[in-house]
């Protein structure tokens, strides 16, 4: 398990840049975030590669730029459109694998035009699809999605094994408690977006309202050592990426702060996982 970046964290940096700042970090573990289509052709994605491997940069996940459209292009009650951005969608395989990254992230339907069956039927399907790029289509806990729900997370889990992505801010966002969310996702989670918080009343985690829910980690107040540990007891083998927005620093050495202040956690707290 390793502490790793996001270039969307660098938003609206070009992609390439971000990354190369990701290395100039000496940052070994990296998600990009592609932010259109000519991102996914061959001559970009070899930029990205030779970047990673000339910096020893493990891409762990990619992140759909369309995510915000998946509702309309994947969830939608017209069901050929599904099949054809679905064709699409195994750019994103082709472009993950061609990495060396595990993990695509889906946001879904935040709409509910269909029913949860469909949903579980098409979902199956983009599984299937990136299973024979062999990499691994995980279902991100989103506000205001189908998937913020703990309920549909254990439901996807139990009926078709789907894989999932924590997202702290966004469970926070949405109401939900962080660990109850954890705990549908339980043995499949693959992957975690981490942030910071801070709450009006000063507590921590899901036992507070929070004012701002998007900070780079150590300006808030969240309980990381005790994700940490509830980590550990699922035995969550993946890696844990910082994904912020722009307006949660004013320079980009917060972010190198950020993480270093991640590391130094993991390793003070009892060596539960080793880089």
């Amino acid at each position: 398990m390793e502490i790793g970046l996001s270039t969307a964290s660098f938003y609206p940096m070009d992609t390439y840049k971000a990354l190369k700042h990701i290395a100039n970090f000496e940052v070994k573990t990296a998600e990009i975030f592609f932010n259109t289509f000519s991102e996914l052709e061959l001559p970009y994605i070899s930029r990205l590669k030779s970047i990673a491997e000339e910096n020893n940069i493990k891409i762990t996940s990619i992140h759909p730029f369309t995510s915000g459209m998946e509702s309309f292009m994947l969830f939608s009650q017209y069901k050929a459109r599904f099949y054809d951005m679905a064709e699409y969608y195994k750019r994103y395989n082709e472009a993950a694998n061609f990495l060396g990254a595990k993990i695509v992230v889906i946001h879904g339907d935040r709409i509910g035009a269909i029913s949860d069956n469909e949903y579980l039927e098409r979902f199956a399907r983009l599984m299937e699809n990136s299973e024979r790029e062999g990499v691994i289509t995980a279902q991100e806990n989103v506000n205001n999605f189908r998937s913020a729900s703990p309920q549909f997370i254990l439901k996807m889990k139990n009926e078709i094994n789907a894989k999932f992505v924590f997202d702290i801010k966004q469970s926070l966002r949405s109401g939900q408690d962080p660990y109850m969310v954890i705990d549908a996702m339980g043995e499949n989670l693959v992957h975690v977006h981490l942030s910071d918080s801070k709450s009006v009343s000063g507590k921590n985690d899901s036992d507070a309202v929070t004012d701002n829910t998007c900070m780079l980690p150590g300006r808030g107040n969240f309980n990381f050592l005790r994700l940490f540990n509830k980590l550990n007891k699922i035995r969550y083998s993946g890696d844990i990426v910082i994904e912020v927005y722009k307006n949660s620093y004013k320079e980009l050495s917060e972010i190198k702060t950020a993480y270093k202040f991640c590391r130094n956690l993991l390793k003070t707290d009892n060596n539960m996982w080793h880089d």
